[in-house]
């Protein structure tokens, strides 16, 4: 051994005898090649070292990211898988790996990715999609991503990944329904204003005929079902120019709970009659805010009236208003022990002329004009259906069963201003995570 430890024949008693001949010079190269094997094995053991924490980060990464990340080789057999693509499909590593989609999935779903994978195999191509999957009674979309992976300039394999863009798609409905919304109010305010001259003459003209004839007369009768058709049309006119805001609006300040308030001793009694209770609980902590006190008392008709005609009997409605933790914002929220809203309407309620009501029961303007005249007060409308438990008032004493009900969620701001839409939505949380 010599100095360094290593093997060395230039120790060796056979050579410091024989030096100067032919075992002095193999010797020699044997022990050359001795130290550059030894320097190799280090340089080797040092790589491997390397290539084990690089392949540790890179499980630690995959392992960490919310993606869907998983290896196929060029047979379509799974080599690797993140937790997220683990979790998911709630099963452990170990039966995935070494396993094919058919071993994994439905006939119908392994079918349809083979012929997908292969394609990618063959051609080299990459495939983008987005496609939704059934979760429950809801939806999760999934962007989805696969490309071809190459060893040695040959494909050998395809790496997928699947990103959660629910919460994107959202966003996007949102941005289409409200400019869907924008559209319909500039129609809608066009056609009023067109309509509300020619019905003005009308009604002008039905009422000066009303003082030549007889009060008695058969012709007085016929004009007076004119006289209320037409205020009728004049009403839905109103409406449409509440729900196009173009009609004028005078902004003072309110008091959300007194204005409120007001509304429910109106509709109270009656909605009495039908055993429909109206339970309120009011922050009192609300300063005044900017607005237009007898349209935010026309919105909450709207919710009342609209609660009531779900329930029809035997029921009740809860009505809340509390101030958001960060203090620039109010949330008002509407909640009914109705049947619900079924899911395919949900986009459609505030759609002008959209009800689900029988016919004479109303002109399904009362939500449009309600989603307008929150808009103008750069506010938000929200529903939800069915009502999170948290929104129910608990009712122990009933022997009438109730339905899962349907809760509407306003924001308003404290000061007169348009809530951004990237911020939290208290209206999304519950009471008890506002609190926290």
């Amino acid at each position: 051994l010599d100095e360094k430890g290593r093997f060395s024949c230039l120790n060796c008693p056979v050579y410091q005898k024989n030096a100067g001949d032919e075992i002095q010079e193999l010797a020699e190269a044997f022990d050359y090649m001795a130290m550059a094997l030894d320097d190799r094995i280090g340089q080797l053991q040092n790589t491997e070292k390397e290539l084990s924490h690089q392949k540790e980060v890179l499980r630690t990464t995959l392992d960490v990211t919310p993606d869907l990340v998983a290896l196929q080789d060029e047979n379509l057999v799974y080599r690797a898988v993140n937790k997220a693509f683990c979790a998911y499909f709630k099963l452990n590593e170990a039966d995935i790996l070494g396993k094919t989609d058919f071993d994994i999935f439905t006939e119908y779903q392994a079918d349809q990715n083979y012929h997908e994978d292969m394609q990618i195999l063959q051609t080299g191509k990459p495939l983008s999609k987005e496609i939704s999957v059934s979760h429950g009674e809801t939806a999760i979309w999934f962007h989805i991503l696969k490309v071809p992976v190459y060893t040695e300039g040959r494909i050998s394999g395809l790496l997928l990944t699947a990103r959660d863009i629910t919460v994107i798609k959202q966003y996007q409905e949102r941005l289409v329904q409200s400019q869907k919304m924008e559209d319909l109010g500039r129609i809608s305010g066009g056609v009023a204003h067109e309509i509300n001259t020619p019905l003005g003459i009308i009604l002008g003209y039905v009422q000066m005929l009303l003082e030549d004839v007889d009060e008695d007369s058969q012709m007085s009768a016929d004009l007076r079902i004119v006289e209320k058709q037409t205020k009728i049309c004049s009403n839905i006119v109103s409406d449409l120019l509440g729900f196009s805001r173009q009609s004028q609006t005078t902004k003072t300040e309110v008091n959300i709970n007194e204005s409120i308030q007001e509304v429910i001793s109106l509709v109270e009694h009656t909605f009495g009659l039908n055993r429909v209770q109206v339970l309120s609980d009011f922050d009192p902590n609300i300063p005044d805010i900017d607005g237009d006190k007898d349209k935010l008392k026309q919105v909450w008709l709207n919710l009342l009236n609209n609660a009531f005609d779900a329930i029809e009997q035997d029921g009740y409605i809860r009505i809340t208003t509390k101030l958001c933790a960060h203090r620039r914002r109010v949330a008002i929220t509407v909640t009914d022990t109705g049947p619900g809203i079924k899911q395919e309407n949900i986009n459609k309620i505030f759609d002008p002329f959209f009800s689900t009501k029988a016919v004479g029961r109303g002109t399904g303007l009362g939500l449009s004009v309600t989603f307008g005249i929150i808009k103008d007060h750069g506010g938000r409308i929200n529903v939800l259906s069915p009502a999170p438990k948290e929104y129910l008032q608990p009712v122990t004493d009933r022997k009438t069963a109730l339905g899962p009900g349907t809760v509407f969620l306003v924001e308003l701001p404290l000061w007169y201003m348009t809530l951004p839409e990237e911020e939290c939505e208290e209206l999304g949380l519950s009471r008890h995570e506002q609190e926290t």
